[in-house]
């Protein structure tokens, strides 16, 4: 940041906040290392002394904005540091010309790093009953690209707002190259992280990743990105969900291909508990979950449905899964979804659950896992919906404390069950 620039920052800020002090010797210091730092542009930490909070959203805002306009004049990416201390925001929102509905905090721009220690807390009452509110949002006709957002913790403060399943503490509109490493998102009433690109099939948000973050206490999922190619969620520690965990979604609606839009992903090494369902894939295609750890799951461990595309080679192999009333379920007619090698225990309903209500169940099979039978659980599979082909479940290895004869194979409830194309041994 050269000192025409820097002086232009400090006087489109000082308008607003006249405390603001002039330093060319300060701009030097950013441009070795193209790095912002929020206290020097009116950011203010949270003191125990304040007789009030202040609110910092404005004044980040003026930062994001200005690293909009140098971004695109110098073509290069800028970093804002949050340094450590709670930083309080208030919501805002935009009229319906804008991108961005519903309210929110700050708008994210491409080519921008935002890292720190320190964390963005929603100040109380921000939103009202079942509003569309997000923390950090992004315009959903400019889908951002070049993002990386790291170590800083957001803070819904869901105990001082309204209840809520859409009020979320990230959700970018995004179009490719997208980090979130080793953030904490905790307290929201919605999503904890929710990345999505564009419905069409030819423009999924591409590589993003989130690695390393821990997520708690969301009212809905802690972890969902949509629409995507090349995706890994790898090492985030995900608790306390009312719904999934960790989900991850590609339907485009009906299309005579079968196609998915969300293809090619990674999701491994987290850990996932106290949630509605562990994991959940959704239409998608290509992708491997291992050795995750999922634990005390309200619902099933593992959940693979179908809308209307066609989900494909998935492997589900080396997990951990303890606690749960079904660990693997599996909704929809497919091609190539694999499970094995997983060790399951504490189940407390079935290990495998194929089809469900007027839908059909196809193309899987089941094979060299571990499964601990506990002493409730009512079968090791259970068949439902309307017709069940080519399931094959074989050479697992059951372990009981009591004889294994004693223990219930299968429930069906299914109205047609092909038993030529369907194994169970």
């Amino acid at each position: 940041m050269n000192r025409r620039e820097f002086s232009f920052l400090l006087v489109s800020m000082g308008l607003s906040y006249p405390w603001l002090k002039s330093s060319y010797s300060f701009a030097q210091q950013v441009n070795n290392t193209d790095v912002i730092n929020i206290i020097d542009f009116g950011c203010k930490a949270y003191n125990s002394s304040d007789t009030a909070l202040h609110d910092n959203r404005v004044a980040l805002q003026k930062i994001l904005d200005y690293c909009l306009a140098m971004s695109s004049s110098t073509k290069k990416s800028y970093s804002i540091y949050i340094p450590k201390g709670i930083f309080y925001l208030s919501s805002t929102s935009l009229d319906s010309s804008h991108g961005v509905p519903g309210s929110f905090c700050l708008q994210i721009y491409s080519n921008i790093k935002i890292y720190g220690e320190g964390t963005l807390k929603l100040l109380p009452k921000q939103y009202g009953l079942g509003a569309f509110f997000r923390i950090l949002a992004s315009d959903q006709n400019n889908k951002i690209s070049n993002v990386m957002i790291s170590d800083i913790t957001l803070d819904g403060n869901s105990a001082n707002q309204v209840d809520g399943v859409q009020a979320s503490n990230i959700l970018l509109e995004c179009a490719n190259n997208i980090q979130i490493k080793n953030v904490t998102s905790k307290n929201c009433n919605g999503n904890g992280i929710l990345i999505r690109g564009s419905k069409q099939i030819d423009k999924p948000v591409e590589q993003v990743s989130i690695i390393g973050c821990i997520v708690s206490n969301s009212k809905k999922i802690g972890i969902q990105v949509s629409q995507f190619n090349k995706l890994t969620i790898c090492n985030n520690q995900v608790s306390n969900c009312s719904d999934n965990g960790i989900d991850i979604y590609g339907d485009i609606g009906r299309n005579p291909r079968g196609l998915t839009n969300g293809n090619n992903f990674e999701i491994y090494s987290n850990n996932v508990s106290d949630c509605l369902n562990g994991i959940f894939p959704e239409t998608v295609s290509n992708g491997k979950i291992f050795k995750n750890t999922i634990k005390n799951i309200r619902r099933s461990s593992v959940h693979v449905n179908r809308i209307h595309g066609l989900p494909s080679s998935i492997y589900i192999t080396e997990n951990i899964i303890q606690n749960a009333p079904v660990a693997f379920t599996i909704t929809g007619d497919m091609a190539n979804i694999i499970i094995n090698k997983n060790h399951v225990k504490n189940v407390k309903d079935y290990f495998f659950s194929f089809g469900s209500g007027k839908g059909n169940v196809s193309g899987v099979i089941a094979s060299d896992n571990v499964l601990e039978v506990g002493p409730n659980l009512k079968a090791v599979v259970k068949f439902s919906g309307m017709r069940v082909n080519n399931i094959q479940i074989n050479a697992n290895r059951l372990i009981s404390e009591n004889n294994i004869n004693q223990v219930p194979m299968q429930v069906n409830n299914a109205l047609s069950f092909n038993k030529n194309s369907v194994s169970l041994k």
